[in-house]
């Protein structure tokens, strides 16, 4: 079980990385550039849902069929146009639940959670814990979108933790 807790603890340590830095990336985006962007889905607005989504999927337990999609917001993200994709300050809630449920998670995981089956994807590696390092290479796919809108609207800042 030791071995559990430094695998957890390291894990936790990236997730909260990774996740200040998409604090800091949704905080730089101007708010008249926040529904802006090259396509109707490279938006900073939709970006930021869906990862925001996915992570709150990733670690809620539940199978695709099981998880409500679009039930923090008005739809899911793929149905959603302008008129709906969250606001910032909704996004920035968002992150705050999700990290709670991201710390909770690893606080409480065991060997055998690490290690159940979890074949969500045949691409996500099988097992929870390989699961679970597929969902931050996913947070961080998309939290360099964000930087990359970010530098495309003028902005400059190191996100990097």
């Amino acid at each position: 079980m030791e071995n559990t807790r430094i695998i957890c603890r390291g894990l936790l340590d990236q997730f909260d990385r990774s996740l200040d830095m998409l604090r800091e990336v949704i905080g730089n985006i101007p708010p008249e550039k926040w529904l802006t962007g090259f396509s109707e889905t490279f938006v900073p607005a939709v970006i930021a849902y869906h990862t925001l989504e996915s992570l709150d999927f990733y670690f809620s337990g539940k199978t695709d069929d099981e998880f409500e999609w679009g039930h923090r917001f008005r739809g899911p993200w793929w149905e959603t146009g302008p008129e709906d994709w969250p606001t910032k300050e909704e996004c920035a809630a968002y992150l705050e639940e999700v990290a709670g449920k991201v710390r909770a998670f690893f606080e409480s995981a065991t060997d055998d959670d690490l290690v159940k089956g979890f074949d969500l994807y045949e691409w996500s590696g099988g097992t929870v814990l390989s699961h679970l390092i597929y969902a931050l290479r996913h947070t961080m796919h998309h939290q360099g979108q964000l930087v990359a809108l970010q530098s495309h609207f003028g902005i400059r800042k190191e996100t990097w933790r």
